[in-house]
C-alpha cells in the first residue's frame, strides 16, 4: 500500500451500502483504471443507520460500517487501488450525525441526560427559554400531538436486556433506571400469589426480589438528587441496574410475570384516557420531551443539519469529540489505506477554517483534504 499522496487528477464516485459492498468496489477497479480514473472516491463507510443507502448518518465513527464489509475488505480494496497506483478517497462527515438510538452516543444522552459523558459532543441547547424543556432534549419525532399518539397506543414499553423502552414505530428511546420505581411498584402490589402454598411461596419471594430493585433504584434516584448533573457514575450504575433487571426476567419466572403485567398496565387502554396517566408519569420523568414534528421548527433546542430533524450537529471544535470523530479515519490515513479525503458541508462547522488546520495536523501533510462548500449568491470560497 502506498505510504504517500498526490491531489487526485481524475475521480470516481462509487455509493457503498449493503447492495454494493467493498467487494463489490474491488471488482470494478479494473474498470475504472481502464476509464482513465486515478483515484475512487467512495462514499462515507463508517457505521450508519440500518439500510442506509447514503451512509451520512452516522452512527458509530469507530467502526466501519459492517453492511459494507470489515477493514480486511477495506484493505484490499485499497492493495487493489495501489497495484494500479490509484488511491482511495474517503467521504468524511464532521458536521453531523444520526439523532438515532442505533447511534450510542446519542442514545446514552438520550438516557442520562447532561449527566452522560456525551452530553458535550452535541451542539444541544441544554438552558432554552422553554423551562419544560430545561436539561432536556426535544424529540420532534411523532406524527401527531403527544397526547394524540399517547392515548392511541402510539407509545408502548418494552422490557429486554438493555433495560425499560419507549417505542414508537422504529424508535426504541431508554428510559432512566432512576426513573424505574412507579413500574416496579407496580409489579410488586399487583394482586395475586400471596396466599399459602408453593405457589403463594414463589409469588412472595418474586414481589421480594422486585421491592428489592426498587429500593437500589430509589436509592439511586436520591443519590442523583444530591450529586452534580455531570456525576460520572451515573451511566455506569444504570448499567448495573439494567443488568440485575434482565436477570431477575430471565431467572425468576414469577418476577417475570409481574413485570410483563405492570408494562402492560402502563401501556394502558384505548378509549381509556385515565389507562395512560401512569405512562405520561414516567415519560414525563425522562431527559427528552416527546412532540409532534411539525413542532420542530419553532421549538427544537439541538442543531440540525439544514432542517433535518435526525441529522444532529457535533460540537467538533471541542477537542475531546474532534478526536472521538477522527480516530478510525486518522489509523487508516497511517495504514495506507484512505489516501485523500473529501469534507462534507465544511460550512456548517463553528470554524471551519481552524477545524482544517487541525485536520491537517492530525493527518499529516501528503493527504490531499478537498472541501466541499455550498456558495450562496455573491459569496466567495
Amino acid at each position: 500500500m502506498r505510504k504517500s499522496a498526490r491531489i487526485p487528477a481524475a475521480t470516481y464516485r462509487l455509493q457503498l451500502s449493503a447492495r454494493f459492498r467493498f467487494a463489490d468496489a474491488r471488482s470494478v477497479v479494473p474498470y475504472l483504471d481502464a476509464l482513465g480514473i486515478t483515484d475512487l472516491y467512495a462514499s462515507p463507510f463508517m457505521a450508519a443507520r440500518r439500510g442506509s443507502t447514503h451512509g451520512y448518518d452516522v452512527t458509530d465513527p469507530a467502526r466501519l460500517n459492517p453492511e459494507i464489509g470489515t477493514e480486511a475488505g477495506l484493505a484490499s480494496l485499497a492493495r487493489s487501488l495501489g497495484r494500479r497506483s490509484m488511491g482511495l478517497v474517503a467521504d468524511v462527515v464532521p458536521n453531523h450525525m444520526a439523532a438515532s438510538t442505533e447511534n450510542p452516543w446519542w442514545r446514552d444522552v438520550l438516557e442520562h441526560g447532561v449527566a452522560s459523558p456525551f452530553a458535550g459532543y452535541f451542539d444541544i441547547d441544554w438552558r432554552p427559554r422553554r423551562w419544560e424543556l430545561q436539561n432536556r432534549v426535544l424529540l420532534p419525532i411523532l406524527e401527531d400531538a403527544y397526547e394524540t399518539v399517547l392515548r392511541g397506543g402510539g407509545i408502548r414499553l418494552t422490557v429486554d436486556k438493555d433495560g425499560l423502552h419507549a417505542v414508537h414505530h422504529d424508535a426504541r428511546l431508554p428510559i432512566a433506571a432512576s426513573t424505574w420505581t412507579p413500574l416496579l411498584e407496580a409489579a410488586a402490589t399487583l394482586p395475586g400469589g400471596r396466599g399459602p402454598g408453593a405457589g403463594g411461596r414463589v409469588q412472595y419471594s418474586a414481589i421480594r426480589r422486585i421491592r428489592a430493585l426498587a429500593c437500589r433504584v430509589e436509592d439511586f434516584r436520591r443519590r442523583l438528587s444530591l450529586q452534580p448533573s455531570t456525576s460520572r457514575g451515573v451511566p455506569a450504575e444504570a448499567r448495573r441496574l439494567k443488568a440485575t433487571l434482565w436477570r431477575l426476567c430471565a431467572r425468576d419466572g414469577a418476577a417475570r410475570g409481574r413485570i410483563d403485567r405492570a408494562v402492560r398496565l402502563f401501556n394502558g387502554r384505548r378509549g381509556d384516557r385515565p389507562s395512560f396517566a401512569s405512562l405520561h408519569r414516567l415519560l414525563d420523568e425522562q431527559h427528552y420531551r416527546l412532540t409532534s414534528w411539525r413542532r420542530a421548527g419553532e421549538e427544537i433546542n439541538y442543531r440540525r443539519f439544514f432542517n433535518i430533524v435526525d441529522l444532529v450537529s457535533l460540537r467538533i471544535e471541542d477537542e475531546a469529540v474532534f478526536e472521538a470523530r477522527h480516530a478510525l479515519l486518522a489509523g487508516l490515513v497511517r495504514k495506507g489505506i484512505v489516501t485523500g479525503v473529501r469534507l462534507d458541508h465544511v460550512d456548517g462547522l463553528f470554524d471551519p477554517l481552524g477545524y482544517l488546520r487541525r485536520l491537517r495536523r492530525r493527518l499529516g501533510p501528503a493527504v490531499p483534504i478537498l472541501v466541499e462548500k455550498i456558495l450562496i449568491g455573491d459569496e466567495a470560497l
